[in-house]
């Protein structure tokens, strides 16, 4: 499918386009033929709405990306979800709240049902989206006790033996949200070099996965990185973050926002208007301003 090369090489509205467009034919397809195989309907029909809801979200198309996260989820028979390697559906049904962190949809998370105990790495991740929530509602208690249910979690077993189809365990995911969420707890309560450490954690568990496609982890951790290295004075360091996410989601418009900053902090601000062009073209289909690399 073209968007798997598109997302190689930055073109993102091109390839959420092509993921509408083979959701589409699925849709047809499943309408004509109503004989296939397991495999068709839980593995490529959601496929295509989870990676259209990526490229959107690199994208900045925040109302599409969020759409394609909850078809996502609404392809997903909840009573498949525990079967012995069909993990990856966990990982499908909590598209819209990992959706919901993206874009700052906080109410939205709270108000997402949680997942069933034995669903063990649905529920970590709702612990997650739920801390980021109550982080962006600046409840920093509450947001202390989702991450304490998410660490207990990652304990669990069972949570090795969940894979995203064999490529990526979801122990290795959960791991990086726990960073991911005791970094930015971390800075909310102004410890700023316990914020950046826990973010730089998070970014090396990110680079130690398999690659897959669209990738396992949901957003660039460096988009964390570079907003608090910025904020605590760090342009040059989080100029140095900005540009290595750009050689690996090329030409994303989060991190070219974040590197056009980063060169104004510094005082160049010639290069910082070439960036801006670059970002302007990126974000040419978002429907929402940025302030930061992450929200």
């Amino acid at each position: 499918m073209p968007a798997h090369i598109y997302i190689r090489i930055g073109r993102y509205h091109d390839a959420t386009l092509t993921n509408i467009k083979a959701a589409e034919a699925d849709t047809r397809f499943l309408a004509a033929c109503h004989a296939n195989g397991l495999v068709y309907r839980l593995g490529y029909v959601p496929h295509n709405y989870h990676f259209g809801w990526m490229t959107a979200a690199l994208e900045g198309w925040s109302a599409k990306a969020i759409e394609l996260a909850q078809a996502t989820a609404e392809r997903i028979p909840l009573e498949m979800m525990r079967e012995q390697g069909l993990g990856t559906l966990q990982h499908y049904y909590v598209t819209p709240l990992i959706a919901g962190v993206r874009f700052a949809r906080w109410d939205d998370i709270l108000a997402f049902p949680a997942p069933e105990e034995d669903l063990v790495y649905a529920r970590a991740m709702w612990h997650y989206a739920r801390g980021r929530a109550q982080l962006g509602h600046g409840v920093l208690d509450e947001a202390q006790r989702e991450l304490d249910e998410l660490r207990a979690r990652l304990e669990d077993p069972h949570l090795p033996e969940i894979t995203i189809w064999e490529i990526n365990n979801a122990r290795d995911l959960v791991a990086i949200a726990i960073e991911v969420l005791s970094g930015e707890l971390a800075a909310a309560r102004n410890d700023t070099s316990a914020g950046i450490e826990h973010l730089r954690q998070a970014v090396a568990l990110e680079d130690a996965l398999k690659y897959d496609e669209p990738p396992d982890w949901f957003y660039p951790s460096r988009h964390s990185l570079g907003a608090l290295l910025l904020a605590a004075g760090d342009p040059a360091g989080a100029q140095q973050v900005y540009e290595q996410d750009l050689r690996i989601y090329r030409e994303n418009g989060w991190s070219l926002y974040g590197l056009a900053k980063a060169l104004r902090a510094q005082g160049d601000e010639a290069a910082a208007v070439a960036v801006d062009e670059r970002f302007r073209k990126a974000w040419a289909h978002a429907d929402f301003e940025l302030t930061g690399s992450r929200l």
